[in-house]
C-alpha cells in the first residue's frame, strides 16, 4: 500500500483489526472516523491499549464500530467489549476534551452557532468571525 498519500485515519484503520469495516445491523450507519486528525494520537494510544486487553480478555467477538465527534467530545462506539474497555475510552474522551481537534495542540470546547468543538485558540481564531458564539 503507497502510505505517501493515506492519510492518518486510513493508516489507522487498517493497523487495527478490531475496527468494523462495511455497514452496521442492516446497513443503518457505515463504520468511520468522524472526528479531526488532531485526535488521532489519542486514538492510537486507546486502541493499542484497547488491543492488548482485547487479547489479555480473548474477546474474540470484539469491534470498535464507530470513532466520532459529538456536542465537541471523543464518543467510540464498541460491540463485545468489557468493563476495562469501558474505562479506557473514558479515559482517552477527557483527553480529547483538552486537545484541538484540528492540530492536537491544548484545546478546549468552544462554541459556533450552536454547534461544538474542542480547538486551540489558534484554530479558533483561523474561523470565520460569524461562526464564533
Amino acid at each position: 500500500m503507497d502510505t505517501k498519500h493515506t492519510t492518518p485515519r486510513v493508516l489507522l484503520q487498517n493497523k487495527c483489526k478490531f475496527l468494523r469495516h462495511g455497514h452496521i445491523r442492516g446497513g443503518l450507519t457505515a463504520f468511520g472516523f468522524e472526528c479531526g486528525d488532531g485526535w488521532i494520537f489519542i486514538l492510537e494510544d486507546l486502541f493499542a491499549k484497547i488491543d492488548e486487553e482485547v487479547k489479555k480478555a480473548q474477546l474474540a467477538s470484539f469491534q470498535v464500530v464507530q470513532v466520532k465527534e459529538k456536542f465537541g467530545e471523543l464518543v467510540v462506539y464498541v460491540d463485545g467489549g468489557n468493563d476495562a474497555i469501558d474505562a479506557l475510552i473514558v479515559a482517552a474522551s477527557k483527553r480529547a476534551a483538552v486537545t484541538c481537534e484540528d492540530c492536537g495542540k491544548p484545546g478546549r470546547m468552544r462554541e459556533f452557532n450552536e454547534w461544538y468543538r474542542t480547538e486551540c485558540s489558534k484554530c479558533y481564531a483561523a474561523r470565520p468571525a460569524n461562526e464564533h458564539a
